[in-house]
C-alpha cells in the first residue's frame, strides 16, 4: 500500500552527481518516507526553506549564491525549526566547528557512506519526534482527560450523543457501528504496560476505527466505532486480525470484546454486561474474537483453506492472485474470502504480518500490491532457510523473482552483486545452465502463463505485468517458449471453470 510521505528533506548541493547520489541513497534507505527537494545554490535554498519548510536540510558548505555557513546562519536568524546536516569534502575543523556552533545536528565528510547518512538522518528524525511530542504534550494530556470523562459517561449511560456525533464522528442511532474492547493486565505487568498497550491498539485500530480510550482502575477500556460504512464481513475481518495480534503480544490478563451494535442503548447494555463479566472472571480470556460469518460448511472451508495453503506453499502466486481477485470482485461476501485467505496465510507462515496484508486489501491496487508483497514474503522465507552464504547466481535468481516486472538487465544485477557483467554472465550460465537473458525471459513467460491460467485475457496487461514494453517482441517470445500463439493459448484455457481452485 502506498504510504503517505511523512517528511520534507532538502538537498543543497551544486555537484549534480553528488546531488543524484544523495537522492538515490535516501530513496533506498527510506522508501516513500521523504519528499525530496533539491537546490544547487544558497539563495534558491533560502526560498525553498521559507515556503516549503523542510524538516531536514542537507547542505554542502561550498555552494554558489551564498555559502553554506551563511545559509545556516540566515536560517537560524529566522528561527528555522528544521534539522541541518552539513556536507563537506574537506575536514577543515575551523568551518566545521563554526557550523556546529550554529546548532547543526551533524556533519558528513565526502564521500558519504550509506551507514553514516542513515545515522545522521535517524538522529534528526528522533529529535523531530521528541520536539513534536513535547509540543503536543499539553494538548494530549487535556484530550486524554476529556476522553476519560466521556468514557465514564458512556459507562453510566449518560454520554451526550451529539458530542459523540459532532466531535468524534460517531453515527446516529440506528446507524451506529460500535463496540467495546476491555483489557485488564496481570498484576505482575510493569507500570508502562498501559501506554504500550494503548499505543499498539491505536496503531492497529486507528486506520479503521474512531477510538475513545481510558485507563480506569488499572483496566483499559477502548470504544471502537467504524470510521466509515463497511459491510459486516469487513469489520469482523479487521477485528479478527487486529485483536489476534494484540493477544499474541499481550497474552496475559483479562480480555473482552463486545459485539458491535447499531444503537446507543444497545451499546450501553452490552458495555454493562461486558464489565460485569470482566469483574467476576478476572485474568482469563472471556470470549474469542468473533470470526466472520461462515458461508461454507466446515468441510468446505477446510478444503478451500488447504488449497490456498497449498498454492502459497508451491509459490503459485499469479494464479492465487487471479483467483482471489475474481472472488473478491464477484462475490456478495468479498471480505469472507479475505478472512479465509488470512487463515491460510497464518497457517502457511505464522510470522507473516497479517496487519500489513489486511492493509493491502484496503488499497485501490490491492491485488498488484498483494502479489509484490507475497514475492517479498517468499524471498524472506528463502533467506531464513538458506545457508549463511548463498552463491551470486542464487542471489540473482532471487532478484529476478522479486523484480521481474521491472526494467532489469544483466548489467544492473552484476553491478548490484559487485561483479563485472562478463564474469557474472559466465558464472550465471555455469551454475544455472542458462544465460541470464534466457532465464529472465523464461521466468516472465511462465508468469504470463500463470496469469492466463488464473483468468487474465487482456494481452496488454500480460505484456506490462511481465516487464515488457514491446508487445510484438513479447508475442514472439511467448510463441517461441509455448509453441503456440498467445491467442491460441488463451482460447485453449478459457473453458477452465472459474470456480476451480
Amino acid at each position: 500500500m502506498e504510504e503517505l510521505i511523512l517528511y520534507n528533506i532538502l538537498i543543497v548541493e551544486d555537484e549534480l552527481f553528488s546531488q543524484q547520489a544523495l537522492e538515490c541513497s535516501i530513496d533506498t534507505i527510506y522508501p516513500d518516507k521523504f519528499n525530496i527537494l533539491v537546490s544547487d545554490n544558497g539563495l534558491d535554498a533560502l526560498d525553498i526553506c521559507q515556503h516549503q519548510k523542510p524538516d531536514i536540510v542537507l547542505v554542502d558548505l561550498n555552494i554558489p549564491g551564498i555559502s553554506g555557513l551563511n545559509l545556516i546562519q540566515t536560517l537560524k536568524d529566522y528561527d528555522f525549526c528544521g534539522k541541518i546536516i552539513i556536507i563537506t569534502a574537506y575536514n577543515r575543523s575551523k568551518y566545521i566547528r563554526e557550523a556546529m556552533s550554529l546548532g547543526v545536528t551533524n556533519y558528513l565528510l565526502k564521500p558519504i557512506s550509506l551507514t553514516e547518512l542513515e545515522k545522521s538522518i535517524d538522529k534528526c528524525l528522533s529529535l523531530l519526534a521528541e520536539e513534536n511530542g513535547a509540543k503536543k504534550g499539553d494538548f494530549d494530556s487535556l484530550f486524554s482527560y476529556a476522553q476519560s470523562y466521556l468514557v465514564h459517561d458512556i459507562l453510566n449511560c449518560n454520554a451526550p450523543q451529539k458530542l459523540l456525533s459532532d466531535v468524534y464522528g460517531w453515527a446516529v442511532d440506528g446507524m451506529l457501528d460500535a463496540g467495546l474492547l476491555y483489557w485488564r493486565p496481570e498484576k505482575s505487568a510493569g507500570s508502562n504496560i498501559h501506554n504500550s498497550y494503548l499505543n499498539d491498539a491505536t496503531e492497529l485500530f486507528g486506520k479503521y476505527f474512531v477510538m475513545l480510550s481510558a485507563v480506569i482502575q488499572n483496566s483499559i477500556l477502548i470504544f471502537l466505532h467504524v470510521s466509515k460504512p463497511s459491510d459486516t464481513f469487513q469489520v469482523q475481518t479487521i477485528l479478527h486480525t487486529c485483536v489476534e495480534m494484540l493477544k499474541r503480544k499481550y497474552p496475559g490478563g483479562s480480555l473482552v470484546l463486545t459485539e458491535f451494535v447499531t444503537t446507543y442503548s444497545e451499546l450501553y447494555r452490552t458495555t454493562k454486561n461486558c464489565l460485569f463479566l470482566a469483574e467476576h472472571a478476572p485474568h482469563a480470556f472471556l470470549n474469542e474474537t468473533p470470526s466472520p460469518t461462515r458461508i461454507w460448511s466446515a468441510d468446505d472451508r477446510l478444503r478451500l483453506r488447504q488449497k490456498l495453503v497449498q498454492r502459497l506453499s508451491e509459490g503459485q502466486t499469479s494464479q492465487l492472485i487471479q483467483y482471489l481477485k475474481r472472488k473478491f470482485e464477484k462475490s456478495d461476501t468479498p471480505w469472507a474470502w479475505v478472512s479465509l485467505f488470512m487463515e491460510a496465510l497464518k497457517a502457511y507462515d505464522s510470522t507473516a504480518d497479517l496487519a500489513q496484508a489486511l492493509t493491502i486489501f484496503h488499497s485501490q491496487n490491492r491485488f498488484v500490491l498483494l502479489e509484490k508483497w507475497l514475492y517479498s514474503l517468499y524471498i524472506q522465507k528463502a533467506a531464513l532457510k538458506a545457508p549463511a552464504r548463498i552463491s551470486k547466481s542464487q542471489h540473482a535468481v532471487m532478484i529476478i523473482k522479486q523484480r521481474f516486472s521491472d526494467d532489469i538487465s544483466q548489467e544492473d544485477i552484476a553491478t548490484e552483486l559487485g561483479l563485472t557483467p562478463t564474469y557474472f554472465s559466465s558464472l550465471f550460465k555455469k551454475e544455472t545452465g542458462m544465460s541470464f537473458p534466457q532465464y529472465l525471459a523464461e521466468f516472465r513467460i511462465k508468469h504470463a502463463v500463470s496469469l492466463i491460467l488464473g483468468g487474465e485475457e487482456n494481452i496488454d496487461i500480460l505484456v506490462t505485468s511481465c516487464g515488457y514494453h514491446n508487445k510484438k517482441y513479447f508475442l514472439e517470445l511467448f510463441k517461441k517458449y509455448c509453441g503456440c500463439t498467445i491467442t491460441q493459448f488463451i482460447h485453449n484455457t478459457i473453458k477452465q471453470s472459474e470456480d476451480e481452485v
